[in-house]
């Protein structure tokens, strides 16, 4: 097997905002998860999503000017920013499959809300989704066939 088939390669730009800056934002965000346990040839899988509503507001001086599409780039390259997202959805997986989860893969994407109803006078709101599978270490009842 080659090494190209068994090593995937990626570039990726890291930046770092404030200390505690996305914390207190994630630790205020509006949370929501769905997501169910299949049974699979190789075991129990949890298939789910994870939605993360956050107004990160109010924003540092050095951030003012930013756009919502903008805020959520900056927040998906800062490191410990990603790390407390990735937490957090782990978590919530861990809760939805009400037993333990192995092998966790999280796809994250963040997308602006548009101001308006959605965003109230808070005018800027930043919305990370997360796609997730994991292998559920223990078996679960009421897993359903897929």
């Amino acid at each position: 097997m080659s090494a190209g088939r068994v090593v995937q390669h990626q570039t990726r730009h890291l930046v770092a905002v404030i200390e505690g800056f996305w914390a207190r934002v994630i630790d205020r965000a509006d949370v929501v998860s769905e997501g169910a346990v299949v049974t699979e040839a190789e075991g129990a899988v949890y298939y789910g999503s994870t939605s993360v509503r956050c107004c990160p507001e109010p924003l540092p001086e050095a951030l003012q000017g930013l756009d919502s599409a903008s805020l959520g780039r900056l927040l998906c390259a800062d490191p410990h920013a990603r790390l407390r997202l990735v937490r957090l959805i782990h978590r919530e997986a861990t809760a939805r499959v009400q037993g333990s989860v192995d092998t966790v893969r999280i796809e994250l994407r963040s997308q602006a809300i548009t101001p308006g109803a959605a965003a109230g006078a808070q005018g800027c709101v930043i919305e990370v989704v997360a796609e997730v599978s994991a292998t559920v270490g223990e078996h679960v009842q009421g897993a359903r066939a897929r």
